[in-house]
């Protein structure tokens, strides 16, 4: 899912903006599970029109918070590794985000197939856990 209007003007910068920062602050002290669209308008004080102008619900918010290698050691995005019902979400996007570039280096440096480059990503996931 995307976002509904890949606008770039500078209100719709800062209203996501102050969407995804009142996301951020509510995983804080909120479980994933139980952030409503009313709860986060409120943290953000916007009007639930304002957050369905811009997005269609809370998981298109996630698809645009920086999920990246590094996003687990910043501080500020380490609430979303820790929430039960989001982490999941988050290391699948990541997965598939890194998937092609991942197994594709370990085709050029092992020398394998596909098959056996998706294996290996796979095993060093799960040993690294």
């Amino acid at each position: 899912m995307r976002r509904k209007r890949e606008k770039t003007d500078r209100r719709t910068l800062i209203t996501c903006g102050m969407i995804r920062n009142a996301l951020l602050e509510l995983l804080k002290s909120t479980s994933y599970s139980k952030i409503t669209v009313a709860l986060l308008c409120r943290q953000a004080g916007i009007t639930r029109a304002t957050f369905y102008q811009h997005y269609e619900n809370i998981d298109v918010v996630v698809d645009e918070l920086p999920a990246c290698r590094r996003a687990a050691s910043n501080t500020r995005y380490r609430t979303l590794f820790m929430d039960d019902d989001l982490s999941p979400l988050i290391l699948k996007k990541l997965y598939e985000r890194e998937h092609d570039s991942q197994t594709a280096r370990i085709k050029e440096l092992y020398h394998v197939n596909q098959k056996d480059a998706d294996m290996i990503l796979m095993k060093g996931l799960l040993h690294e856990r």
